[in-house]
């Protein structure tokens, strides 16, 4: 079977991503916007949210091996802080109030 690799890669620095017959990734910690992705080890530039651009790459992986047995890891950037959100969320909820849940301030019971 083929297998990819796409978006975060959490071992360091290093510029390749062994065992992966296909990967497009960024180096250490990367950027929101605009990331520089390294696909198959060579730089490509990219515009927009990361996690929508390595969204892009998986689908574009799995569209071209659909018909083979491939095995696909993504890892996607918008989880590790600081937490940014891609333009068209950024705004989302300005108007929305949220509440405090009942059981806020009571203990957890493993304490």
């Amino acid at each position: 079977y083929v297998t990819g690799m796409v978006g975060k890669w959490h071992m360091g620095q290093q510029s390749d991503r062994p065992g992966f017959d296909f990967w497009a990734s960024f180096l250490g910690q990367g950027s929101y916007n605009d990331a520089t992705f390294y696909v198959n080890g060579t730089a490509t530039p990219t515009t927009g949210w990361v996690d929508d651009v390595s969204t892009d790459y998986a689908l574009s992986f799995i569209n071209s091996n659909y018909s083979n047995a491939f095995a696909l890891h993504i890892g996607f950037k918008s989880p590790h802080g600081p937490t940014t959100p891609p333009d068209w969320a950024a705004n989302l909820y300005s108007n929305s109030v949220s509440r405090a849940v009942p059981n806020l301030t009571v203990p957890p019971p493993y304490r």
